[in-house]
């Protein structure tokens, strides 16, 4: 086994068989950096990141009784600090909205079905119960496109760190 220092970053590199490309560390390129060197330019330093790195996993506490980290703390604390919360509002106002006239169905199921007929009644309460699950659902749905959009900027600027 033979290592590979980047010249730019220090990283040593263990490797079997031809040597690599690249650092895994910062990614520069080892012929470029040995160019650069010899021709008297000097390598430029690795950029740093504009905004903290976070990795949520390390801030994240284990579950009881488990080996991994608790993917409820880890999705609260990536929401707490998410880049779209207007989104988040507008998206709870809506809920709220749907389930008042959920609400609002299943009141005019029950006077239906003490005023015309059982049936009536029955076929609103339906009514109502699928505007509450239609209202779940498009919550859960718009909130986890909110979470996928936070993931991945946030992978996109820890990964521009590198």
């Amino acid at each position: 086994m033979r290592i590979k220092q980047c010249l730019k970053c220090n990283h040593s590199a263990a490797y079997e068989g031809p040597p690599p490309a690249a650092c895994p560390a910062c990614g520069a390129i080892y012929s470029k950096v040995e160019e650069a060197l010899q021709n008297g330019t000097a390598a430029r330093p690795r950029p740093q990141p504009s905004a903290p790195e976070i990795n949520y996993f390390k801030a994240a506490p284990t579950a009881p009784g488990s080996t991994g980290p608790d993917v409820h703390a880890f999705a609260e604390q990536m929401r707490a600090e998410s880049l779209y919360p207007a989104w988040r509002g507008i998206v709870g106002i809506f809920a709220i909205l749907g389930y008042v006239v959920a609400a609002l169905a299943a009141i005019g199921a029950i006077v239906a079905a003490l005023k015309v007929s059982w049936l009536s009644g029955l076929v609103g309460l339906g009514v109502a119960a699928f505007i509450a699950i239609i209202t779940k659902v498009s919550k859960e749905a718009s909130l986890m496109l909110a979470d996928l959009s936070d993931a991945a900027v946030h992978l996109a600027a820890n990964s521009q760190g590198r």
